[in-house]
């Protein structure tokens, strides 16, 4: 029995295998969603959305999958799976920064069609003192230009370290068609479901002259930014209205002002 209780206390006492990490993951959930995945969010301001992070670690010599919340999908294609709470004698350190646009304005057209490059900075966002360190409710409040009342778009990067390893997700060097690529995590929140509701979404990104893409590949449909007509068919799309972008002189085959006027109200 002595022996017994000694090797207990021993194995008791050995310290838990390093973790290293290996590669980090920003990730977003809706309330009732099965998993966290990478996808670009909108919802209601009155809605939270969590942001939550996944990391692949080595653990001696084992990959293990810790994440902010109980199942993640990684966009990978492997779907869905479980993933393990970051264990509570385990040092992490987790930055968070939101990547913000610097400037109002862009400009495709000046000096012939090109994909006007936009200025971002990334800008600490101090964790919050409760809670895990791999989940948090996403804020879209603006420290660089004015704020929209916590309305609009914001994307995010986060940065871990453990193990002696640092991993950071992409963020401001990330680009496609001048902004942000897919691959920096952005949530939005909009007003309400409203015509105008819809239209805050865009808060918060620039007014891009000219701006481009088709359809769903469209600037403003990745809340990179978009012109004054743009602007306008982005909110009718997503009440509803299939049309395709176009400029000013396409707005009154989009509907007339009684038409505009209705899905406003």
């Amino acid at each position: 029995m002595n022996l017994l209780l000694c090797a207990l206390t021993v194995l008791a006492a050995a310290p838990s295998p390093a973790i290293q990490v290996v590669s980090v993951h920003l990730l977003s959930k809706t309330a009732g969603a099965a998993a966290a995945t990478p996808l670009l969010k909108r919802k209601k301001v009155s809605e939270q959305i969590e942001l939550v992070v996944a990391i692949e670690a080595d653990v001696g010599g084992r990959r293990v999958l810790f994440a902010g919340a109980p199942r993640v999908d990684l966009g990978d294609g492997k779907g869905a799976r479980d993933a393990k709470a970051w264990p509570a004698d385990a040092p992490v350190e987790v930055k968070w920064a939101k990547v913000e646009p610097t400037s109002r304005t862009g400009d495709n057209e000046k000096g012939g069609f090109h994909w006007d490059v936009i200025g971002y900075r990334e800008t600490e966002w101090p964790a919050e003192k409760a809670g895990t360190p791999l989940a948090r409710v996403a804020d879209v409040r603006t420290t660089v230009l004015p704020d929209r009342g916590g309305l609009g778009t914001m994307a995010f990067r986060v940065t871990v370290a453990a193990g002696g390893v640092t991993r950071s997700t992409p963020g401001s060097e990330s680009r496609w068609h001048g902004g942000l690529a897919a691959d920096v995590l952005r949530v939005a929140y909009r007003r309400d479901d409203t015509f105008l509701g819809y239209l805050t979404e865009l808060f918060n990104t620039p007014y891009i002259w000219a701006s481009a893409g088709e359809g769903r590949d469209h600037q403003a449909e990745h809340l990179i930014g978009s012109d004054c007509a743009d602007y306008i068919c982005y909110g009718l799309r997503r009440a509803g209205k299939p049309i395709d972008y176009g400029f000013t002189g396409n707005v009154p085959s989009w509907g007339g002002k009684k038409a505009l006027a209705s899905i406003a109200a």
